[in-house]
C-alpha cells in the first residue's frame, strides 16, 4: 500500500524533526564545562574554602598546579620557561609574595599573562595561592 504524498511528506518531516531534537539533546546535555567539580574532583572543590587557614604546598598548591598548570609548564621545554612540576620550579615564581608572577597570573591581573589561559581559577583556589605567597611560599 502506498501512502499519499502528503502523508509521506509528513512522515519525512517528523523523522527530520526527531533527528534534530536528538542532536540538540546530545549537544545541550554534553556541555558541562561549567561543572568543574565533576571534571576535577578531589582538589578542594567540594569542601568549603577556609581563607583564614595557612595553605600548604603539598595539600593545597601542588594539586592546583598539577591540575591546571603542568600540562604546559613541565618537561625540558616548558612554556614561558616555567617548569612547575616541583616545588623548586614553582618557588621562583612566588618572589615578591602577593605581588608575584604566580599571584598576578592566576588572578589575571593587568600586566601578567592570565593563567590558566581561557579559564579563571575559583575564588577558593585564588585565595589559597594568595595566602600561601603571603606566608612566604613555604615548602610544607
Amino acid at each position: 500500500m502506498d501512502c499519499p504524498r502528503s502523508k509521506r511528506q509528513l512522515i519525512e518531516n517528523m523523522k527530520k524533526l526527531f533527528f534534530l531534537a536528538a542532536i540538540s539533546a546530545c549537544v545541550f546535555t554534553s556541555c558541562y564545562k561549567d561543572k568543574l567539580d565533576e571534571i576535577y574532583p578531589g582538589i578542594g572543590l567540594f569542601t568549603p574554602c577556609d581563607s583564614t587557614a595557612h595553605p600548604s604546598y603539598s595539600t593545597h598548591i601542588a594539586p592546583i598546579v598539577q591540575n591546571f598548570c603542568i600540562g604546559c609548564h613541565s618537561s625540558s621545554n616548558p612554556n614561558g620557561g616555567a617548569n612547575l612540576s616541583t616545588y623548586s620550579g614553582v618557588f621562583p615564581w612566588t618572589a615578591n609574595g602577593t605581588s608575584s608572577v604566580l599571584v598576578g597570573a592566576s588572578w589575571h591581573k593587568p600586566g601578567f599573562h592570565p593563567m590558566p589561559p581561557g579559564y579563571q581559577l575559583d575564588s577558593c583556589q585564588l585565595r589559597q595561592i594568595y595566602n600561601w605567597c603571603l606566608d612566604g611560599s613555604p615548602n610544607n
